[in-house]
């Protein structure tokens, strides 16, 4: 369920963003509204890396290097080659910008940050270190990988990393190296209603300080600084307390479901989740020439709107595409095995 609720997270926050970058044009109460929206949404992308490193690194092993490479080029190249290919036609022929050699080749050296499918270029780079990172969870142990996770996000927060790594395309993932080995730390805690109990406090305590937080900066310094939106950013410190906390909370959600119906349900749901996220900004912007208006008088009814509009229809065109051959290679699906099930790991 998590995967789900990450999803629609996503689409969460590129919605709520439309109200959220016009303060000052649109009404503070609309505004804050927006804030609040996206302030709530902000664990989304982490938290997918998260559950990444979980199902990659929480096994008892990759299997041979060789095999293991050549599914995550089938799952991760293919799909960012041929979906950053088609964003750059979109950007040319829906919004008419001038998409040049210097353009793309801009984009990729910086690993396509402009836009959602950085996540892929951050995943390509986590797979490549899998390998080695599992090693070191055999030597260390879980506790040595929390210790690492944790100084990792900690050099990440405080903008350590930045002075001294220049991001690119190659380098993009190494701060999120970080969530990343935290994934099977996580799995190892014992979901229950008392922790579910603290998980939704600290959860609803971080959407508030960044919210909040958000607002006094841009009313002091204006939108247009950076450090306005800095608790917006994925190693804020309440951001980090959002991801464990929204965890915990799906994971004690997970245990309580029974039902084998429901159980299906959020099954096809979830191996629908990387479709979706590629393909909904597209639906996005499409939407977008009818609502972008009214974030002025109801930013909250827009995004709702949006958000739900968004997820339905991306979530329809996934499911065609992973059940249709030759095209299920776009969305990172491979053919289905004849009388068997696949799992779904990324």
């Amino acid at each position: 369920m998590l995967r789900i609720a990450a999803i629609v997270a996503v689409i969460g926050v590129h919605s709520s963003s439309s109200g959220v970058v016009r303060h000052g044009q649109i009404d503070i109460d609309q505004w804050w509204i927006a804030n609040f929206l996206d302030s709530a949404c902000r664990w989304a992308m982490p938290t997918f890396i998260v559950l990444s490193g979980q199902l990659t690194l929480g096994g008892k092993g990759l299997g041979g290097i060789p095999a293991y490479y050549a599914a995550r080029v089938r799952r991760l190249v293919v799909p960012l080659v041929t979906w950053a290919t088609l964003y750059f036609l979109w950007y040319a022929a829906f919004q008419k910008q001038v998409v040049d050699v210097q353009f793309v080749r801009q984009w990729v050296a910086e690993g396509l940050t402009r836009n959602h499918l950085y996540f892929l270029v951050v995943l390509t780079g986590l797979t490549v270190v899998a390998p080695a990172l599992v090693w070191v969870r055999r030597l260390v142990g879980d506790g040595g990988m929390a210790v690492g996770g944790a100084a990792i996000l900690a050099a990440a927060s405080s903008g350590w990393i930045y002075r001294y790594v220049d991001m690119q395309a190659l380098t993009l993932f190494i701060p999120y190296v970080g969530y990343f080995v935290l994934g099977p730390v996580l799995a190892r805690g014992r979901a229950g209603p008392v922790l579910a109990g603290i998980s939704g406090t600290a959860f609803v305590a971080a959407t508030a300080w960044i919210a909040i937080g958000t607002g006094m900066r841009v009313g002091e310094l204006g939108i247009d600084d950076y450090r306005s939106l800095s608790l917006y950013d994925y190693f804020s410190i309440p951001v980090l307390i959002q991801v464990v906390a929204i965890y915990y909370l799906f994971a004690n959600i997970g245990e309580n479901i029974q039902k084998k119906c429901v159980r299906d349900a959020v099954s096809i749901l979830a191996s629908a989740t990387f479709g979706i996220y590629l393909v909904h900004l597209m639906i996005l912007d499409f939407l977008r020439q009818l609502t972008f208006s009214w974030f002025k008088t109801n930013s909250g009814g827009a995004t709702v709107f949006e958000v739900a509009v968004v997820f339905t229809a991306s979530l329809a065109i996934a499911l065609v595409l992973c059940r249709t051959p030759y095209l299920r290679a776009v969305v990172g699906e491979r053919a289905p095995a004849s009388g068997g099930s696949r799992a779904n790991d990324r």
